[in-house]
């Protein structure tokens, strides 16, 4: 019994923490679900939204959700593919960068 409740103390603390925004050396609140697409962003350079869907194990409508807000607090841009016009490309700007780096140093 006290393992299952040790399980869900860490569990219901994970979710908290997905809650509280940190700024990650930026002017704006990041949440823990846009730090770790800003990583995935960084990781798999020039990545696109299904392939980015992919890769995460989620839907395209999330990732599209999260896109939007990410872009709008100035962490990346979207650019399309030169290779295929119907495909936009994930890009982290400056700021996003700043962001992703502070993270992987936390």
């Amino acid at each position: 019994m006290k393992i299952g409740y040790a399980l869900f103390s860490v569990i219901y603390k994970f979710l908290d923490m997905d809650k509280k925004a940190r700024y990650y050396g930026t002017d704006v609140p990041i949440f823990h679900s846009e730090i770790h697409m800003l990583k995935a962003i960084k990781e798999n350079e020039g990545i696109h939204v299904a392939g980015l869907a992919n890769y995460l194990g989620v839907t395209k409508g999330f990732i599209s959700e999260i896109t939007i807000k990410l872009e709008r607090k100035g962490l990346i841009k979207k650019e399309k593919d030169t290779h295929n016009q119907l495909k936009i490309i994930l890009k982290l700007t400056p700021k996003g960068e700043v962001a992703h780096t502070n993270h992987m140093t936390i």
